[in-house]
């Protein structure tokens, strides 16, 4: 259950961005109540280019198992995985790590600095350091955590068909996979018409967390849920042969006012914010986010697997064939050449 403070507080908000007006206003006019009639802050799609300009024109694909291209054409639904998801692989959860790592190092600085305002976040300030930096830790965690249930990712990639690495990796080579052809501009465009909220677009940058330090944040302006997204476009240099780019999207910068914004975009919080509210032992983190898109402008082609078998192929043909979208073409992939394939499945190994 939500605190009794933090629905008194949405409310007021509410009111201060007019959403009861809207809905009054809508009942007036049509003589139903329609508590979905009123347009919240940030309902529209917009994206946000992470760190450098983009090529609408540039083309991006995905590699996927069968079941998952069936269900993108029979919901006709783009799935967004969770962070939280990733905890079960090392090699995606160190982004968060060292992000967590960067965070608490400027945590001291800012403390040291005075710029940590204790009364917003009802937090009381002992003077004694250890303790208030415990106090501070301890609360910006659960604004992470709290985040983290928040934000979905997907991921494609530059690599085409001919990669043997990524049928390797992503579809284990199973007879009856897919790849399709895209491009940015066409992804963005397939969401524009009914999708909503913020979505993050960028090029996964891959770096040795040895040498190098994440360049997105500030030490005068650490946005926790803002950071969290861009914390998503890093990861392990030797991981480079995914050659991702990735689209992230969250649930709380679509149908919540700008109080919701401010608390989950600051270091410790607000004091009446439920950071907690997701977090009791029946709620289990939701793993997926779907996010409905157009197939028809989405896919310019389809790739069947190097590997597809008369059987496979059929299944294929046969639910292609009752959709009402129809795809540029219809591929069967190839590998470049024998050295290639055995260099890229042994790296996929």
């Amino acid at each position: 259950m939500v605190k009794k403070i933090h629905q008194e507080k949405m409310i007021e908000q509410y009111v201060k961005d007019d959403i009861f007006g809207q809905i009054a206003r809508h009942f007036m006019e049509t003589g139903k109540f329609d508590p979905f009639s009123a347009k919240l802050p940030d309902t529209s799609v917009h994206f946000e280019e992470i760190r450098e300009k983009l090529d609408d024109n540039e083309v991006i694909y995905r590699f996927f198992p069968y079941k998952y291209f069936e269900q993108l054409l029979d919901e006709k639904q783009m799935a967004f995985i969770s962070p939280l998801v990733y905890d079960d692989d090392e090699k995606e959860a160190e982004c968060f790590d060292e992000y967590k790592n960067e965070i608490y190092k400027n945590l001291v600085q800012m403390y040291d600095n005075n710029q940590i305002d204790f009364n917003e976040a009802g937090i009381k300030k002992t003077g004694n350091k250890c303790i208030d930096l415990m106090n501070v830790s301890a609360r910006w965690q659960k604004i992470y955590e709290y985040c983290r249930r928040n934000v979905f990712v997907s991921c494609w990639t530059f690599n085409d068909h001919s990669n043997a690495y990524m049928w390797k990796q992503y579809t284990k080579n199973a007879p009856d996979a897919v790849a399709i052809k895209t491009t940015i501009g066409h992804l963005k465009q397939a969401i524009e018409k009914t999708g909503h909220g913020r979505h993050a677009l960028g090029k996964v940058k891959y770096i040795d967390w040895q040498k190098e330090k994440i360049s997105f944040l500030s030490l005068n302006n650490i946005s926790t849920l803002n950071s969290l997204v861009c914390s998503l476009l890093y990861k392990q240099k030797r991981f480079e042969n995914d050659n991702e780019f990735r689209l992230v999207i969250d649930n709380l910068t679509c149908n919540s006012t700008s109080w919701v914004q401010r608390s989950v975009n600051t270091i410790i919080g607000d004091k009446d914010f439920d950071y907690d509210q997701y977090f009791l032992e029946d709620e289990k983190p939701t793993k997926f986010l779907k996010e409905t898109i157009i197939p028809d402008i989405l896919i310019d082609e389809i790739y069947l697997s190097p590997y597809v078998n008369e059987e496979s192929l059929k299944k294929i043909r046969n639910k292609l064939s009752v959709q009402v979208f129809r795809p540029k073409n219809i591929i069967k992939s190839t590998l470049s050449n024998a050295e290639e394939v055995q260099a890229a499945e042994a790296v996929a190994k």
